[in-house]
């Protein structure tokens, strides 16, 4: 992990005296660090950013005992409108809050954009009046970076690295972290994290786990127990008994589980970590690999009992891992007692080898997934039942899920679907019908609120889908794009995937919305995929002498754009080719006719030398 250096300030008032005032605030004495920086530094209000048990009680504890009597320092609260509230839930105005003491702020909980102003409206108020304010806050409810953007803050990492967290308080800190309010996703991550110790993306993938390519420094920025690592970019954790967390761990499995409704989530939870394990003995981290597998065989007493076949498949693949791991016998009793039979005899039943990537994940996942359908009209369904919704027939909403289908992984920022949606509206304005609209798009969805809707998700100013439930007709169609003008493929494979996308290709993108510049540009971006591999096709066809086939993709690249003077010309040569003289002059003629008409210009010189060449019957 890195070591994050604090510069201590450049004067301490050892004294406790805030400049400007004559009231003594913190007892006399020398701090250094963190604690210095808190009690000296007064020109702005104090965030203190980190996970439960990473040393913010122990950094109050101090601040406590420095202050010279209980008048000093003012405990408040906040609600969810962004009041400042007394020891009694009432709301106080900050203006009469005492002169001379300090507001300290404990737990500021997550606040939607408005009350997140009025409460930065506060501190401001309470700074104006020459008041010291600290906060204490997780993480995921920071949004103040903007709001106050000369604070001063203190992160998780500047507590670890300080030496602030009491010891052994690693474990508390991730306990609480597994089980605390926040997305399933950067939870099961950490998890993940945590029992390998070290890992990726790419590898997580290759387990059956995909995450977004900003979840990791996400993780990072929310628990200092985890880092990045600068050369390569893994994801790092610090090594710790995570078998302590065993009950939390398997929890946190079988949420994921349950999330993806997959059938016996518990018994499959112990499946996921038998994955893990094998991982680790494939690594070669054999003492890691027996760890996890201590940690099932304590975990498969809670459900021997209950086991039915497929679950005892599980358990005894388990024994086999641990075979694998050289930990023959570290769980023989309970592979024994849930079954106890051969390896031989178990032959051709379900079992987890090693090296595969949790296919029961696949099997046993029932949940329908959202399956958005843009080209030709707008048309969405869930499984294979159309999903029917009056709010969709509300452009923004179109537009909004649009948006979020073409930056599938990145997301959309708040700022560029206001400016995007509502370009002539000030920003306020437009974010109230972003919100309003955004709550449109999840009843939509079947969710009165967008929250506990699981096809998207919104991440502080991030709005995007959740792409492990939702797929795009748009998607496959890159894909055999980039196949076709890109890929290694032969003619007859080149063919198959033109051919479907043709039928994706309803026609032109979402052509009963109306269409914004950004949505106009993206249906000319379809358009020209799906026609420059139209031609290359036909060329290629014509190269190896298949007339007919290569007619019949030439028609259908001019039938879905007109507009190119290339495709008239491919077209041309085709008919030609296929004894079609006359057709290839009447397309000569269209062609002319439309570059006259719509643009005002001539046929370029190549298209009227093969027009030349038609009349010669030079060809």
């Amino acid at each position: 992990m890195h070591n994050l250096t604090l510069e201590a300030p450049a004067v301490i008032y050892r004294a406790g005296i805030r400049p400007g005032s004559d009231t003594s605030i913190v007892q006399p004495g020398s701090d250094s660090g963190i604690l210095a920086l808190l009690l000296t530094n007064r020109d702005a209000p104090c965030f203190v950013v980190c996970p439960r048990h990473c040393g913010e009680e122990e950094l109050l504890a101090a601040v406590r005992e420095r202050c010279v009597d209980a008048v000093d320092l003012i405990f408040f609260s906040v609600n969810d409108r962004g009041d400042l509230l007394n020891s009694s839930d009432r709301a106080i105005q900050p203006e009469i809050v005492p002169q001379g003491t300090i507001v300290l702020v404990t737990h500021l909980p997550w606040l939607d954009d408005l009350a997140a102003k009025r409460f930065s409206h506060t501190l401001d108020t309470l700074r104006a009046k020459g008041l010291y304010t600290l906060i204490f806050l997780r993480p995921q409810n920071d949004r103040y970076q903007d709001l106050q953007p000369d604070r001063l803050l203190i992160s998780g990492q500047m507590l670890l690295t300080e030496g602030w967290p009491s010891a052994g308080s690693a474990l508390p800190c991730l306990q609480s972290f597994l089980t605390d309010f926040l997305p399933l996703e950067i939870r099961l991550l950490a998890a993940l994290g945590m029992v390998l110790g070290h890992t990726n993306l790419e590898e997580l993938a290759t387990l059956g786990y995909r995450f977004h390519d900003d979840l990791p420094r996400l993780l990072v920025s929310f628990n200092p127990l985890f880092d990045l690592c600068p050369t390569n970019g893994q994801l790092l954790c610090h090594d710790l008994a995570f078998e302590r967390l065993a009950t939390e761990l398997l929890a946190l499995f079988v949420e994921h589980l349950r999330h993806l409704d997959v059938a016996r989530a518990e018994t499959e939870a112990l499946a996921c970590l038998t994955r893990l394990s094998m991982r680790l003995t494939q690594r070669g981290e054999l003492e890691r690999s027996h760890r996890v597998l201590a940690l099932i065989e304590a975990q498969i007493e809670t459900v021997t009992g209950q086991m039915g076949h497929h679950d005892t498949c599980v358990v005894t693949a388990v024994a086999e891992v641990g075979e694998e791991a050289g930990a023959t016998g570290i769980l023989e009793t309970s592979a024994t007692k849930a079954a106890p039979v051969s390896r031989e005899a178990r032959r051709g039943q379900p079992a987890i080898q090693p090296g595969e990537t949790a296919p029961v994940l696949v099997s046993c996942r029932k949940s329908p997934s959202l399956y958005i359908r843009l080209f030709g009209d707008l048309q969405l369904s869930i499984g294979s039942a159309p999903l029917m919704s009056a709010h969709l027939n509300r452009n923004k909403v179109r537009l909004l899920l649009s948006y979020m289908v073409f930056n599938q992984r990145r997301g959309v920022l708040r700022e560029q679907l206001v400016n995007r949606l509502w370009p002539n509206l000030d920003f306020d304005r437009g974010l109230k019908n972003l919100y309003t609209t955004w709550s449109l798009l999840g009843k939509a969805l079947g969710s009165d609120n967008p929250k506990n809707c699981r096809y998207i998700e919104r991440r502080g100013q991030l709005y995007l889908l959740n792409l492990e439930f939702v797929d795009c007709d748009v998607y496959r169609f890159e894909q055999l794009a980039r196949l076709v003008l890109f890929g290694d493929l032969s003619l007859d494979e080149q063919q198959q995937a033109a051919q479907e996308m043709e039928t994706l290709y309803a026609g032109q993108l979402m052509a009963d919305t109306s269409a914004d510049g950004f949505l106009r540009d993206r249906q000319q971006h379809f358009k020209n995929l799906m026609v420059d591999s139209l031609l290359l096709i036909t060329r290629a066809l014509r190269d190896g002498h298949h007339q007919p086939q290569a007619l019949y993709f030439a028609r259908a690249a001019y039938e879905i754009d007109d507009s190119r003077e290339d495709v008239y010309r491919e077209l041309m040569d085709v008919q030609y080719e296929s004894g079609q003289r006359t057709s290839a002059m009447q397309t000569y003629f269209s062609c002319k006719r439309y570059l006259s008409e719509e643009l005002g210009i001539l046929p370029a010189r190549s298209t009227t030398a093969l027009y030349q060449d038609l009349l010669l019957d030079n060809c």
